[in-house]
Formats: structure tokens, C-alpha cells, sequence
């Protein structure tokens, strides 16, 4: 969005201001690696839309989210490590979080 706006109230001197509209809200559509076991860490691909350099991962509790690469809009890789005290059968549920909101949940399940 374009706006004039005057300056210090005289019209006859404007200035241009861009405002930033709300970016598109992301996707998540896949997990490349679904299940890890307890202690394990394992390199995960999440692919889906909207998916830019500020974004978070959410991969609940007992699972650390690190190497967070943007490889493009639509992909994204990182390691997921499932903690040793981690029980066996737990779903976590997967996000990723952006400016334009979050994703629906995956599911990632501790073997």
C-alpha cells in the first residue's frame, strides 16, 4: 500500500510512505522423516508454501528444533532431536510459524 502523507501539516510538501502489507499466511504439507526414537537425531525436510527466512519451528515438547535452513519458499530443512526421556509412541504435533501466521499441524511421533 502507497500513501502520501504531508509533512509538519503543509500539503503543498508530501512525502511517500510504503506500508508493508500482512505477508501470506504459510503451509506445511510434508515431513520428509515422520519418526525419530528417544535420543535420536535425525534431519528432517518440511516442505509446504510461504516458507521465509523469519520462521520458527515448533516440534512440541522433548524435540529440539536446530540447522534451520530456508532452502526456498517451499522447503525448508532442519534437525530434529528427540530427547532420551522422550516416551516412545508420543505425537508431537509440527508447525512452523511465520509473520503471516502458522501452519496446521504434522504429525512427528517418537518411536
Amino acid at each position: 500500500t502507497i500513501q502520501f502523507v504531508a509533512i509538519v501539516f503543509n500539503p503543498r510538501v508530501c512525502a511517500i510512505e510504503i506500508l508493508a502489507g500482512t505477508p501470506p499466511a504459510p503451509t506445511l504439507a510434508s515431513l520428509s522423516t515422520t519418526s525419530a526414537p528417544a535420543g535420536a537425531s535425525v534431519p528432517v525436510t518440511l516442505t509446504g508454501t510461504n516458507l521465509n527466512s523469519d520462521l520458527v519451528i515448533n516440534a512440541g515438547p522433548k524435540i529440539t528444533v536446530s540447522n534451520v535452513t530456508v532452502v526456498s519458499p517451499t522447503q525448508v530443512t532442519a534437525t530434529f532431536t528427540v530427547a532420551s526421556t522422550a516416551t516412545s509412541g508420543t505425537a508431537a504435533n509440527v508447525t512452523i510459524t511465520t509473520a503471516g501466521g502458522a501452519t496446521a499441524p504434522l504429525t512427528f511421533t517418537v518411536q
